[in-house]
């Protein structure tokens, strides 16, 4: 039976499909390809273990069930009907074969087999051969195909494309709408039927030139160009690849000049079974260690260099710091001999001074205890004011019982008892009036002494002041600005501001001692003791008349002892001041010698002093013999420490760049190498077998019979443009 010239035409259609897919055997390793182009997934021999069935309960040659569905497409894609063409292969030689199907108008298209039953429970009658029917269905499939066209970058349909010119771009794309549910590491995922697509094209020469493709070959054939393209629709996802540089094709698309455009039918095969023959057995959780593993250790090795580095820069910003200040310090140096000598000199002056100063208090402190004096045990004994002011408590005492005698005389005149006195009594009284004048003529010398005391202390303080004067004078001619080192000049200028605060208050002890004396001066030159003396005088000689007219009864000598009285009288008073200001001469002068004693003469005041600059006096003098090797010593410092800092810089910038390249080694190596074993193998190859066994699980479309193998591909024909 001669066929029709439509089928004429299809079979001469699907032999150039597979003349096709013959010229792209690459396509299974391009689909899983790198940016580099290299295959990612070794092939490996079949899992007998995973096809469907149970080998245990399965006949040794079962029969099997191949279908081919035939899906008639416009020129964009869109179906117009789906035809399935079914072979029932008749492995065990039956003369029947039970089947299901789901499709209409079945019949037989090869062979001269009947079936019994319902098309869900069909039984052919084989007679030991296989069988091949056909039939219609509505069922989507599970792969689609759309088209679309662009002219000189403009999208249009196919009908306005029809007989045009200009640059045109045909894109394939493949949605696959086949899933089912696995396990994975004993989790759910939900994976794609890895159906792999393949287009072929039939270009001719007289309408397409300059053709390119993306996803796809081109092989050229005389004056006609054959362009195969392939996708895997969903294997991305299956396989968990997404945001990594593996790429898995979901289209295709070529390109070309077109003149009068127009395109013969297109065919396109889908099939589930690319992975039926491939087999990993990886440790996975092996791979993650090593990758795991290998990134934390790089990690500390990079993190160790660093930690190296930040110490190397710490170390070396300090060692250019200590190489700066010994640079400073050497160039500040060079003026330290000459410093060294004008600071001893200073010191040496200072030193003379204050030990001026201190004896200068010594002879004010001598002049004062001599003008203070001691009461003594007697009258030679008593020396100074303290003396005379006891020798004026006496004669006070002797003025006194004098004129509390003439009171009780003056009381008695008159009366028959002073006719009964006797000689004696006159004696006592000439006696008493003896000792008066006697005491008052040795106090007027005692107050001459005072004076010229008082003189020599004021010449002793004036001398401690001019000493003390000299002395800070010197320490302010001390020049300290040769020495450039400021916390070398300001511990100087503190132990030179402490020794002038001292000599200050030397001065100041001084200058009170000079006015006390002046004081004292003035003071004893207005006591006058004559008038003690004349009135110790006439005292004696109206004593004695009165004690003769007390023996003839003679009352006219009352107002002559009246008179003695009232001069008695005065000098007690006047004995009495001089005593109080003598007293309160010898308190403020004393206050004065314990000023001078403990300010200037005690061991932490002017004695220290001394002694503490006569130590700075030695080692300045000391500082200026060794300040030239000091010198030297230090400019071999300054070259030691900027050689340092040189060599350590460099280790620095050393210790920086292997950091950076052990980083740049990290991320660009370690990194990526552990992320590829990750991203690339260990992911990919987890899920690969859940991948593939649904591949194998997908093994008919329009309905099979349970425990017959099958197997099922699809076929896309659209239609011609014009």
């Amino acid at each position: 039976m001669k066929q029709s010239k439509k089928n004429v035409a299809k079979s001469v259609g699907y032999s150039f499909l597979s003349l096709a897919l013959a010229s792209a055997t690459l396509v299974p390793a391009v689909a899983i390809a790198t940016e580099s182009g290299e295959a990612v997934l070794p092939t490996g021999g079949p899992d007998k273990a995973k096809e469907s069935g149970s080998a245990s309960t399965a006949p040794e040659n079962p029969a099997s069930k191949d279908e081919t569905v035939y899906v008639y497409t416009k020129a964009d894609g869109s179906v117009k009907n789906v035809e399935v063409r079914a072979t029932l292969k008749n492995g065990d030689d039956a003369a029947e074969l039970a089947d299901s199907s789901n499709l209409s108008g079945i019949e037989v298209d090869e062979g001269d087999g009947v079936y019994s039953g319902s098309p869900s429970s069909m039984v052919w009658s084989a007679n030991g051969g296989d069988v091949t029917y056909k039939g219609a269905t509505d069922a989507a499939a599970p792969i689609e195909v759309s088209v679309t066209y662009t002219l000189d970058g403009k999208q249009v349909s196919p009908e306005e494309l029809a007989g045009k010119s200009g640059h045109v771009v045909v894109r394939y794309d493949y949605a696959n709408n086949s899933k089912e549910t696995v396990e994975v590491n004993g989790a759910s995922q939900e994976v794609y039927t890895p159906f792999v697509a393949v287009t072929a094209v039939l270009l001719d020469g007289d309408v397409f030139s300059n053709v390119s493709a993306t996803n796809g070959r081109i092989v050229e054939d005389g004056d006609r160009t054959i362009v195969v393209g392939y996708a895997m629709p969903g294997l991305e996802e299956s396989l968990d690849l997404s945001g990594n540089d593996i790429a898995i094709p979901g289209y295709f698309e070529f390109e070309a000049d077109a003149k009068n455009f127009a395109l013969k039918s297109t065919l396109t095969m889908a099939s589930p079974n690319l992975f039926d023959d491939m087999d990993l057995d990886f440790n996975t959780s092996e791979l993650s260690d090593v990758s795991g593993s290998l990134t934390q250790a790089m990690g500390q090795i990079v993190n160790g260099s660093s930690e190296l580095t930040d110490a190397i820069e710490k170390i070396s910003e300090a060692a250019n710091a200590v190489s700066e200040g010994s640079s400073a310090l050497a160039g500040q140096s060079s003026a330290l001999p000459s410093s060294a000598r004008q600071l001893a000199s200073g010191a040496q002056g200072v030193s003379v001074g204050i030990a001026q100063v201190l004896a200068s208090a010594q002879e004010l402190d001598k002049g004062l205890l001599q003008v203070i004096g001691s009461p003594g045990g007697g009258t030679a004994e008593a020396s100074g004011l303290a003396g005379a002011a006891a020798q004026t408590g006496q004669l006070k005492q002797v003025a006194n019982t004098l004129y509390e005698s003439l009171k009780a005389s003056a009381g008695s005149l008159g009366s028959s008892s002073l006719q009964t006195q006797s000689t004696s009594s006159n004696s006592e009284l000439s006696n008493l009036a003896d000792r008066v004048a006697n005491e008052a003529a040795a106090n007027q010398s005692a107050m001459q002494d005072v004076q010229n005391t008082a003189g020599q202390v004021a010449v002793s303080a004036s001398q401690a002041q001019a000493d003390a004067s000299a002395a800070q004078a010197a320490l302010q001619s001390v020049n300290l600005s040769s020495i450039e080192d400021a916390a070398v000049r300001a511990q100087v200028q503190a132990q030179l501001d402490a020794a002038s605060a001292s000599l200050s208050q030397a001065n100041g002890s001084a200058q009170a001692a000079a006015d006390a004396a002046a004081s004292l001066q003035a003071a004893s030159s207005t006591i006058d003791t004559s008038a003690a003396t004349e009135a110790a005088s006439a005292f004696g000689a109206v004593g004695s008349g009165t004690l003769s007219a007390q023996g003839t009864g003679d009352t006219s000598a009352v107002t002559g002892s009246q008179e003695q009285i009232a001069m008695a009288k005065t000098l007690l008073d006047g004995l009495t001041a001089l005593e109080s200001g003598l007293n309160q001469a010898v308190e403020g002068l004393s206050t004065i010698e314990q000023m001078v004693s403990g300010k200037m003469l005690d061991k932490s005041g002017l004695p220290a002093l001394a002694n503490g600059a006569a130590q700075v006096a030695q080692g300045a003098s000391a500082l200026s013999n060794q300040a030239p090797a000091l010198v030297g010593g230090m400019g071999q410092l300054a070259s030691g420490t900027k050689d340092l800092a040189g060599a350590l810089g460099a280790l620095a910038t050393g210790s920086q760049e292997l950091t950076s390249g052990l980083q740049q080694f990290s991320d660009q190596g370690i990194s990526a190498l552990a992320s590829a074993l990750d991203s690339k193998l260990v992911r990919p190859l987890t899920r690969f077998d859940a991948v593939a066994q649904a591949g194998r699980d997908y093994k008919n479309f329009s309905g099979i019979t349970e425990g017959t193998k099958g197997s099922v591909k699809f076929v896309f024909e659209t239609d011609s443009i014009g």
